[in-house]
């Protein structure tokens, strides 16, 4: 199974934690705040993962690796800007499987 998680956003609303660093590589309870998501993605039959990327998106990337780590193969594609839902999945459109689950990144 296949997810796509969007996590382009500069976290504006949790600065100055976000000032530097992207909301899904926060550290929370001494790991990054993305790791939850994608082990509980893998528990639950996920194995493919699409993460789209926007601001500081080569920080995300040197964090969370390939994904092995929590269970799954992290794929990340980047926004060059902002473009919402649809303009992150067009970016993601040559990765995607007929069917996945979509998923914002900070909730």
């Amino acid at each position: 199974m296949q997810a796509v998680i969007l996590v382009g956003g500069e976290g504006t609303r949790l600065r100055p934690l976000t000032s530097g660093t992207p909301k899904p590589i926060v550290t929370f309870v001494d790991r990054p705040f993305m790791s939850f998501m994608l082990e509980w993605l893998a528990g639950h039959g996920v194995d493919d993962v699409i993460m789209s990327c926007g601001f500081l998106a080569t920080k995300v990337k040197a964090v969370l690796g390939d994904g092995s780590a929590y269970g799954v193969r992290l794929r990340f594609v980047e926004e060059p800007e902002p473009r919402g839902t649809a303009g992150a999945l067009k970016y993601a459109e040559a990765l995607l499987d007929d069917r996945f689950l979509l998923l914002n990144g900070d909730t």
